[in-house]
C-alpha cells in the first residue's frame, strides 16, 4: 500500500510532475495551487495536458487511457459521399467512430435514394489531442440510381490529423482511400473527409 502523503501529483503528457493541492477536478480542467505556494492564486491545467493524477492517499487515476465519448457531423460529405453524423469513442491511443451516411445527398454519384453505416478505427499517433492518426474503415451502403438498387461494401484506408481543443470541439481532417464491391463493378474509392465535432 503506497504511503499516504500530504500532497498531490499531477503527471503530465511530458512526463513532468507537478506537486499540487488539488481543488475541484472537472471532465476539462483541474484547479490547483502548487503545493509550495498554498496561499498562492489559484491555477488551472487542462485535462488534455495530464497522463495521470497521484493522489495524496497514493491511489492513482489514470487520465490518459479514461475513455471519452464524442459526436460528429461531416458537413464536407456533400462534396462526395454524403454528409455524415456519427459518434466516437477514444481510449488511449485507439480511436473508433460508428457513422451513418446519405450517399444520395454527396456531389460523387447522381443517386435518387440511398443509406450508409460505416464503422472506423484509428490509431493516434503521437497523443491524443493533436496528433496524426492512421486506420481505415469500413462501410455499407445502398443506393438507387432510377428503378434499380445498388447494394455495396467499401473498404478503405485512412490517414489525417486530429485535434481536440481544451473546451472538446474537435476536427478530423484527413483522406480516406479504398474499393468499392458489390452489385456494381468494383472501383477505385477516394474522398477527404473534414468531420467536425465534441468530445464530452
Amino acid at each position: 500500500m503506497n504511503q499516504p502523503r500530504d500532497y498531490d501529483t499531477i503527471v503530465l503528457n511530458n512526463g513532468d510532475r507537478l506537486r499540487v493541492v488539488l481543488l475541484d477536478i472537472t471532465s476539462r480542467e483541474i484547479r490547483y495551487r502548487p503545493y509550495e505556494q498554498f496561499d498562492g492564486p489559484t491555477r488551472t491545467i487542462s485535462m488534455n495536458r495530464i497522463s495521470e493524477i497521484i493522489h495524496r492517499d497514493g491511489s492513482v487515476e489514470d487520465i490518459a487511457n479514461k475513455l471519452i465519448f464524442g459526436l460528429s457531423g461531416d458537413p464536407l460529405g456533400f462534396a462526395f459521399m454524403g454528409p455524415e453524423i456519427g459518434f466516437e469513442l477514444t481510449k488511449g491511443n485507439i480511436n473508433a467512430q460508428v457513422q451513418a451516411r446519405l450517399p444520395a445527398m454527396g456531389n460523387q454519384y447522381n443517386l435518387d435514394s440511398g443509406f450508409g453505416v460505416g464503422i472506423g478505427l484509428n490509431y493516434l499517433l503521437f497523443d491524443r489531442h493533436n496528433t496524426l492518426y492512421i486506420g481505415g474503415i469500413g462501410e455499407y451502403e445502398n443506393r438507387k440510381i432510377g428503378d434499380t438498387w445498388y447494394y455495396n461494401g467499401v473498404a478503405m484506408g485512412s490517414l489525417g490529423w486530429r485535434y481536440v481543443h481544451d473546451t472538446g470541439i474537435n476536427i478530423r481532417v484527413g483522406v480516406d482511400l479504398g474499393g468499392q464491391f458489390g452489385n456494381t463493378d468494383g472501383e477505385f474509392v477516394w474522398r477527404v473527409v473534414m468531420p467536425i465535432g465534441y468530445s464530452f
